[in-house]
């Protein structure tokens, strides 16, 4: 997720929302942001969106409503009417590209097979960015698998590796923000970029392989506690990942985690309530 979050930051319309809110600008609130997110996300997977009591079918509409929310507060801020042109159709739909984008075209560069699993997931994720709002002809997810292949090997080549070479204003701050709560900036951006460039031309036009040398020294990994975590990153995503207890394992620890930070969220509420303080917890 983190690879693909720190990729979905490239695209400026995203990060001008994000900006905007600042509810994300700080290693703190980037912790808390992104793994309020996660718990989001889990909801989706293990629950039954279409059951209105459903966890999941909650966590669509709230997600849904501050979408809206945030729009509406930009264009009123910025004295623009047209609150559609932010989180728009094109914006949800890179959204939805950065939570599954690399999966698709790289399965094998995160223990995925090229088989039955691929079709499923992407059905899957095609039916969430329906129930997020994005029309049917919008949703990068809405033709075969190939087609979405295209779809998105054409916004890694021709968008994220050109924004990673002049990135929009506040990227790195906000990039930093994510990545320092798991690791350093540079290994994430690499394992992206060497994942889209290992693949150049199989989906679409190629691009010039100039780009991984240029992108090596935008972004070098000069420590040796950099070249370690790209290391151990390829070997838990390509080697790890393709075996079902390492996945369990993973999965396990990832379920416990979110439980922890929901624990968090309820007893830090139930401090503030009863002392009206804010409790350390919430830190």
């Amino acid at each position: 997720m983190v690879v693909s979050l720190l990729s979905g930051l490239t695209f400026k319309s995203l990060l001008d929302v994000l900006v905007y809110t600042g509810k994300s600008d700080e290693k703190n609130k980037a912790y808390w942001r992104y793994n309020h997110t996660g718990i989001h996300v889990r909801s989706w997977i293990y629950s039954d969106v279409w059951d209105p009591s459903s966890e999941g079918h909650k966590s669509v509409k709230q997600v849904r409503l501050i979408h809206k929310s945030v729009a509406q507060r930009i264009a009123k801020d910025l004295k623009k009417e047209d609150s559609d042109k932010w989180v728009s159709q094109s914006d949800l739909a890179f959204t939805l590209v950065g939570f599954v984008g690399s999966i698709v075209i790289v399965p094998e560069g995160f223990g995925v097979t090229e088989s039955q699993d691929l079709n499923d997931y992407l059905f899957f994720w095609r039916v969430m960015g329906h129930l997020h709002g994005i029309k049917d002809e919008f949703n990068p997810f809405g033709g075969s698998v190939l087609s979405a292949k295209r779809t998105v090997y054409d916004m890694a080549q021709f968008c994220l590796l050109p924004s990673l070479l002049n990135p929009p204003e506040k990227f790195e701050s906000m990039a930093r923000a994510v990545s320092d709560n798991y690791g350093l900036l540079y290994p994430f951006i690499r394992y992206a970029t060497d994942l889209a460039l290992d693949n150049n031309g199989s989906y679409g036009e190629s691009v010039d392989e100039s780009y991984r040398e240029v992108i090596a020294k935008l972004y070098p990994l000069d420590s040796k506690e950099g070249k370690k975590q790209l290391a151990v990153m390829k070997w838990t995503y390509q080697t790890a990942y393709k075996y079902t207890i390492f996945r369990l394992i993973f999965d396990f620890l990832a379920n416990f985690h979110l439980e922890l930070i929901k624990l968090r969220v309820r007893l830090a509420t139930w401090w503030k309530n009863k002392t009206g303080r804010n409790s350390l917890l919430s830190l």
